[in-house]
């Protein structure tokens, strides 16, 4: 219970719908057209940026009557929101190239005949869809590609 009631009281300062929110209007310089860039309405960016440097207990951005400017604090994190947010697309983007197979590894294993005729069409033809995945194919005697399989070494196998 008592990790529960403090899950509740710690509420994260930066989540990544804040930090698109700080870049948005850091890039822009007004919140009008950051708001649009985001999906957003003006008040809502507005109240969004206000309860972030509540919370954080910083001004971020200096108010003018043509835009705004980040300060010193909100370049800091500006900067850091950059990053983390780069780090994130760049694992969303693998994530997908996982899930549609661009990307990973892949143990296999052919019998010698198997081996002679597509071995080399099969490597070729799985790099050109999927140049980042990792492939390892071993050439064995059915007895030891069977085995292997049963053992959860290779993920598929192809013997006569």
């Amino acid at each position: 219970m008592h990790y529960i009631s403090l899950y509740h009281e710690v509420k994260a300062l930066l989540t990544i719908r804040r930090m698109q929110q700080l870049l948005a209007l850091a890039e822009e310089r007004n919140f009008t057209r950051a708001a649009n860039a985001i999906g957003m309405t003006q008040p809502a960016l507005s109240r969004a940026i206000a309860s972030l440097e509540a919370e954080a207990g910083l001004i971020l951005f200096e108010r003018f009557p043509t835009g705004v400017s980040p300060t010193a604090a909100g370049e800091e994190l500006i900067h850091e929101a950059r990053r983390i947010l780069g780090s994130v697309t760049l694992v969303e983007h693998n994530v997908r190239q996982r899930g549609r197979g661009d990307l990973g590894n892949v143990n296999f294993a052919l019998g010698p005949l198997a081996a002679s005729f597509m071995l080399k069409r099969i490597l070729a033809d799985t790099l050109k869809v999927a140049p980042r995945l990792a492939i390892s194919a071993v050439v064995r005697e059915t007895s030891a590609i069977v085995e292997g399989v049963l053992q959860g070494i290779f993920d598929f196998a192809i013997c006569s």
